[in-house]
C-alpha cells in the first residue's frame, strides 16, 4: 500500500519528501524491518538512529495524527496562509478575572493549503 500512495503522489522528480504517521503505526513499520535496511544510511548514525525512511524520505511520527492514516506529503507545495491581523497579534490588555494580572490574548488564524493537490496521498484505515 505505501509503494502506491507514493506512486500516487509522484511524478517524474516531483516526490514527497516526508511521511506523516500514527506512533502505533510507525511503531509498527519499524519493527517490520530488518536491522540492516532500518540502518543502512550511515549519517543516520550521527543522531542516533532517530529517522526510519521509506525510499530515502523520513517518516516521522505524530501523536495527533488521525488514527490509521499515513500521509505522503511534498512541503514544497504546502504553505500557511493566515488571517490579516491573526498573525500572532496581541488584542488589548485588560485585567485577568479573579487575579491580579493582565491579560491579553493572541490571534492566530490560519490553514495549510496546497498548490498542487496531485503531489500529497494518504492511506487510511491501517491497522497495526
Amino acid at each position: 500500500d505505501m509503494r502506491a500512495a507514493w506512486m500516487g503522489a509522484e511524478e517524474g522528480s516531483i516526490k514527497p519528501n516526508v511521511i506523516v504517521t500514527t506512533d502505533l503505526i510507525h511503531q509498527y513499520y519499524e519493527g517490520s524491518l530488518t536491522p540492516d535496511v532500518r540502518f543502512q544510511d550511515t549519517r543516520m548514525g550521527d543522531i542516533g538512529f532517530q529517522a526510519l525512511q521509506f525510499k530515502m524520505v523520513p517518516i516521522f511520527h505524530d501523536p495527533y495524527c488521525a488514527t490509521g492514516n499515513m500521509y505522503f506529503l511534498n512541503t514544497d507545495f504546502l504553505k500557511v496562509k493566515h488571517l490579516p491581523g491573526a498573525m500572532f497579534d496581541l488584542t488589548m490588555m485588560e485585567r485577568g478575572q479573579n487575579q491580579d494580572a493582565f491579560v491579553a490574548h493572541v490571534l492566530f488564524e490560519a490553514n495549510v493549503v496546497s498548490s498542487a493537490r496531485k503531489y500529497q496521498n494518504k492511506l487510511t484505515g491501517i491497522t497495526a
